[in-house]
């Protein structure tokens, strides 16, 4: 199947859904972004950053 993810996002710490990092992979994320979430049954794995 194409199109919709249906299960896992990884995702950067794109402003639109992340808030604040809170610690290693926690997120405060946007009341919008946790709203599609839940509206699409969807699971958000955040990416660690890499070293500078």
């Amino acid at each position: 199947m194409r199109g919709v993810p249906t299960s896992r996002i990884r995702s950067d710490n794109f402003r639109s859904a992340v808030s604040r990092v809170l610690g290693s992979r926690l997120r405060a994320e946007n009341a919008r972004w946790t709203a599609l979430r839940s509206h699409s049954d969807m699971e958000a794995a955040y990416c660690l950053s890499g070293p500078a």
